[in-house]
């Protein structure tokens, strides 16, 4: 008997596409809930201070003079609405929160910027993921462009924690998707209001995101040229969303009091927090280094690349030691990026990703070099929509190299396994153990005044301080710490003099100080994350020699202790001239 082959409807293939597509979203959304349930920040960034801000404005604690570089203002030029927006969310919250976080609000603040993240990380995910389909046209190359998305080091480790920058990512990608509508809307003017608001609110989340909205408006023109219609969209879609901008940043302009463009200017300038830019050739040093380590976690092989680099004397670096670290990390996301650039040119699709590609890359690179410093994770995040969809369209092009498509690939599960490892939750309970153990012995004895003082930002101190919030000693310890050394800001020029003053305002309040240790001894321990030379402005040598002028008592904690700086008439005078009070 014969039979022929019968070929599906197309109403049935149209089913059998659907139904895969939800099967995708599924397991993709399974994915992420997997890899984000068994790890954690490795770096939380400002959450504590925008913990504090939303705590102030709680308890009418007023703003701080934004004009002050250690000012933590309710309303911030480069996150406008982050911490209003946090601040609504936990007042909301508060009756859920508190049972997970009985006791402590400060925890509350916390685990709802959290919350926010993790929501907002989960909105990106799947709408990157209609968005990656609408243009790839391939549901496993969508998914494996989502899979680099969402495993990516800056994406994974943000969505763990309390700052605005996942959420300003979700709207970009939120407006990206909205604006790819799928056919001319009955009415233009309502069509362009959600990717307008979306577009505006990715910009008030974190200022950056600027920066590459021309190529996400401009996006869907160019990859439908022949579609007219979407330039009406568009255009109402640039309007709507500047005048949203526009209002808010006026209407927060207007409950600040900012009557001048000095004070306008003043408050701009205060989003940088005191940040130095670094020149020549080690700011391109930086941001070759840099863009990499947003999407591929390298540790602290960047500490020991500077090392490297400076010669540092203290901890010296060869070759051998850097493959073994890194470069080989590098050389894995050159290499990737070479074959997504050189196979996007292959076809006029990929050429028009390649040129939405190179219009952020460009305005992200300049603000990095000469606007503010390079060397931070999330400065490369509002290219992410951008790198991910070009790597999709490469593994899916007919036009691409099997060789190519293959690499790719690999490099995608490559930086997803080092990630997920580097972010697992048991690698980082290590590294907080550890640095328990360091001030496990000083606990009782600080009291709700005490300050103690860390060398620097990569002290492990102050590390734990940072980004392990919702530890037991973080979350009921009232004691506070102090960064003397923060390298590239304007303040390490009068560490000296901020030092001192923060012992006086201690000491007035009956407070105890405690120095480390490490500042009496003549060279660093390579694994303290000193690098000398890092900043021109400071040297090791110049701690013992300030440090040792004064009286300190009995070390506690052993020899990586702290030992309490006397309160006594000597250091009081000596501090008190330091301070030229």
């Amino acid at each position: 008997m014969n039979t022929a082959t019968v070929t599906p409807a197309p109403r049935a293939q149209e089913t059998r596409g659907e139904k895969s597509s939800a099967a995708v979203r599924v397991l993709l959304i399974l994915g992420y809930l997997i890899i984000w349930a068994g790890t954690r920040a490795h770096f939380m960034a400002d959450t504590n201070v925008y913990t504090q801000a939303i705590l102030a404005h709680q308890h009418g604690g007023g703003s701080l003079d934004y004009r002050l570089l250690t000012s933590n203002p309710f309303w911030d030029f480069g996150h406008v609405l982050w911490r209003p927006v946090g601040w609504l969310c936990f007042v909301i919250s508060k009756p859920v929160m508190r049972m997970f976080a009985p006791g402590s609000e400060r925890a509350e603040v916390i685990l709802t910027l959290i919350t926010i993240n993790f929501v907002a990380a989960l909105v990106c995910v799947f709408l990157f993921f209609l968005l990656a389909r609408r243009i790839i046209w391939a549901d496993w190359a969508a998914a494996f462009a989502t899979l680099g998305l969402f495993s990516a080091d800056a994406f994974l480790d943000y969505s763990h924690s309390g700052n605005a920058y996942v959420v300003g990512l979700s709207c970009l990608v939120a407006g990206m998707y909205l604006s790819f509508g799928e056919g001319p809307p009955k009415r233009f003017a309502s069509s362009a209001i959600l990717p307008a608001l979306m577009f505006a609110l990715a910009v008030l989340f974190w200022f950056p995101y600027i920066f590459v909205l021309p190529a996400a408006m401009a996006a869907p023109l160019l990859i439908h040229a022949d579609e007219h219609w979407r330039r009406s969209v568009a255009l109402r879609t640039v309007l709507l969303c500047a005048v949203i901008g526009l209002g808010v940043y006026a209407s927060t302009i207007a409950v600040l009091g900012i009557r001048n463009g000095t004070d306008l200017r003043d408050w701009i300038l205060a989003a940088g927090h005191g940040h130095i830019q670094a020149g020549g050739l080690r700011v391109v040093a930086r941001l070759a280094f840099s863009v990499p380590r947003s999407f591929i976690n390298m540790n602290r092989d960047g500490m020991w690349l500077k090392r490297y680099l400076i010669h540092d004397p203290y901890a010296p670096v060869t070759s051998i030691d850097l493959f073994r670290l890194s470069l080989w990390k590098l050389v894995l996301f050159y290499v990737s990026a070479a074959i997504v650039g050189v196979e996007l040119l292959r076809s006029q699709r990929g050429r028009v990703l390649a040129l939405l590609l190179a219009s952020t890359v460009v305005p992200i690179f300049v603000f990095a070099v000469f606007i503010f410093e390079a060397g931070s994770i999330e400065r490369y995040l509002p290219l992410y929509p951008f790198v991910f969809l070009a790597c999709g369209y490469v593994l899916a092009s007919e036009h691409a190299t099997r060789a190519s498509k293959v690499l790719l690939a690999l490099g995608l599960a490559v930086m997803a396994a080092i990630n997920a490892n580097a972010m697992r939750t048991g690698t980082l309970k290590l590294e907080e153990a550890g640095a328990i153990s360091r001030i496990h012995d000083l606990l009782p004895s600080l009291g709700p005044n005490s300050l103690v003082m860390a060398v620097n930002e990569q002290d492990n101190l102050a590390q734990f301080r940072q980004n392990f919030p919702l530890d037991g000693i973080n979350l009921n310890g009232q004691w506070r710490n102090y960064d003397m050394l923060e390298i590239s800001t304007e303040r390490l020029g009068t560490w000296r003099e901020d030092f001192a003053k923060q012992v006086l305002a201690t000491w007035r309040r009956h407070g105890d100080v405690w120095l480390p240790e490490r500042v009496f001894r003549s060279k660093p321990n390579p694994d303290w994350n000193w690098v000398e030379g890092d900043d021109k402005r400071v040297k090791w040598t110049d701690l013992p020699s300030f440090f040792s002028q004064f009286d300190t008592g009995p070390l506690v904690g052993g020899e990586d202790g702290f030992g309490l700086l006397q309160d006594n008439a000597k250091d009081e005078r000596i501090l008190t001239a330091i301070s030229h009070e």
